[in-house]
């Protein structure tokens, strides 16, 4: 009997332990996320701010231009979004991508 109750205790003790640490990474990972949003915001910030034009492309689809490229280009961001990032530059600077 006696080593049936220690066993129930280890198992209730495990678990516990085992929801600390649950507790734990959901918390870090709240907290890592909470400053991933955070940097976002401030490079998008810097990036609104840069009087060059900005633009990031993912997958071969521009998916974020600052207003400064827009007024370089003289297009809307709508109009840019979604745009193969090479049809940007003139015929000879294709080559190099």
């Amino acid at each position: 009997m006696a080593r049936i109750l220690r066993f129930l205790l280890e198992i209730i003790y495990f678990y516990k332990a085992l929801r600390k640490q649950v507790v734990k990474e959901a918390t870090k990972n709240k907290l890592e996320q909470t400053y991933l949003l955070e940097s976002e915001e401030r490079y998008h910030i810097l990036a609104e701010k840069l009087s060059d034009g900005v633009w990031i492309a993912q997958n071969g689809k521009v998916v974020y231009v600052n207003d400064t490229l827009c007024t370089m280009l003289d297009y809307t961001s709508g109009q840019l979004l979604g745009m193969d990032p090479v049809t940007m530059f003139r015929d000879d600077y294709k080559k190099a991508f």
